[in-house]
């Protein structure tokens, strides 16, 4: 299987799964038919056949992707999700470089991706920064025994004085 089959099989496949209903909601079933057309003019591309790539799947994509970015910054991202996303993106991506060229959607396509790498991210950060956290939270109420001493000594000369 190449790259290219792997990637299909990994975005159609994700609509298969119940998290396409939570991650997509009401979209699932645009993002099926924009999914499968891309797939099909690949296809054809392959097989060097002569075809037309009409406006509307143009206007389908860039709407794919308006929402993939609004929920992107909006919505939590599960990791099956977002390998969805990147495959997804990739896909528009070599579809936009090989097929339909239009620049707008590629800087989209980009963008969503770029988007979705920055929210993984910062929620990893945000993990790491919670688990170091715990683990030094313990040390917050320790002291150290040259200090203890040190805040003695400046308690006991202030009572002289």
């Amino acid at each position: 299987m190449n790259k290219s089959e792997e990637t299909f099989k990994i975005v159609l496949d994700y609509y298969n799964i119940t998290d396409s209903l939570y991650s997509l909601g009401k979209n699932r079933d645009f993002f099926i038919k924009v999914s499968e057309e891309l797939v099909r003019n690949f296809k054809l591309w392959e097989k060097d056949e002569k075809f037309k790539i009409g406006d509307a799947i143009k206007t389908d994509v860039k709407t794919s992707l308006n929402i993939l970015n609004r929920i992107v910054l909006s919505e939590v991202i599960t990791d099956k999700f977002y390998k969805f996303i990147k495959h997804y993106t990739n896909l528009v991506i070599n579809w936009n470089n090989n097929i339909s060229g239009p620049e707008d959607i590629l800087i989209s396509s980009r963008m969503v991706s770029r988007y979705i790498d920055y929210h993984m991210t910062s929620m990893e950060a945000l993990k790491l920064l919670k688990d170091v956290y715990k683990k030094l939270s313990i040390y917050k109420n320790y002291n150290i025994p040259g200090v203890e001493l040190s805040k003695h000594y400046a308690e006991s000369s202030n009572i002289n004085k």
